[in-house]
């Protein structure tokens, strides 16, 4: 099962390489935060497979959700533990190809795993600055501040904000307000959301939600009414850019990150 760079390149699109990829989710996986709350087996990773995909409402996943169910089986029946071990196996190409020999499994597939682990699963890397819009120019320069004191992406304001005494840390530490490390941590979790932007992060956020756990939480008929109430508000019709059912159902699937002020 030689691999065909042609293929490879194909399979990996929009990654610009085989070596990117591994590398971003490599990242993802060094934080601790990260691996606690996604222990998956293979066995888990098809339900969660199942719980993130199979209910969207305009049912658009369903052969992508055969897909996973079907490799993740056959990636349990190889003695892959979990996404850890997963990707620990495939650090260069020439591992995925001795992997996808040994286990029978097409490159294509192990590929296809990865980038949804990739863009549907596991948090991605974002710079600070992608978490607020351009115009929020107190914002980022708080973020300046934030990177001056070792603190650039997502995921290490989640890192050491997760709780309520690692935002007071951080606070104390940089000398910026509880209030921006607390909004700025829950605009971390928010970007947990597959695909959410800064712009879709500020709509929810705008719209009467500051937290991921209250999107959640809320019923999806109201966060729809509250989300297009506030685009009227700005003179947009949020209809169409912002998808509100299915971003409240996945909302209630992503495991639980920050923890509130006791």
């Amino acid at each position: 099962m030689t691999i065909d760079p042609v293929q490879l390149k194909k399979d990996l699109s929009p990654v610009p390489s085989y070596s990117d990829l591994i590398s971003r989710l490599k990242l993802s996986l060094s934080y601790s935060f990260v691996r606690k709350a996604y222990p998956h087996t293979m066995q888990e990773a098809q339900v969660y497979a199942s719980r993130l995909l199979g209910d969207d409402p305009k049912q658009r996943y369903g052969a992508m959700l055969a897909f996973l169910q079907k490799t993740f089986d056959k990636l349990g029946a190889a003695g892959v533990k979990d996404y850890e071990d997963f990707i620990s196996r495939l650090g260069s190409e020439a591992e995925l190809e001795a992997f996808a020999k040994k286990q029978d499994v097409p490159t294509g597939d192990i590929i296809g795993v990865l980038k949804y682990l990739l863009y549907w699963v596991l948090p991605a890397k974002k710079a600070l600055n992608q978490l607020v819009i351009p115009t929020d120019t107190q914002k980022i320069a708080n973020n300046a501040i934030l990177r001056e004191h070792g603190i650039r992406l997502n995921l290490d304001l989640l890192e050491k904000g997760s709780a309520p005494a690692g935002r007071k840390n951080m606070a104390a530490q940089t000398g910026l307000s509880l209030e921006f490390i607390t909004e700025m941590t829950h605009r971390a979790d928010y970007s947990r959301m597959p695909w959410f932007s800064a712009k879709t992060i500020n709509h929810f956020i705008s719209a009467g939600y500051p937290t991921l756990e209250l999107m959640a939480k809320a019923d999806l008929g109201k966060l729809t009414a509250d989300v297009l109430r506030y685009g009227q508000s700005i003179g947009k019709n949020l209809k169409f850019g912002v998808e509100t059912d299915s971003s409240g159902i996945i909302a209630r699937v992503l495991p639980k990150v920050v923890e509130e002020q006791l």
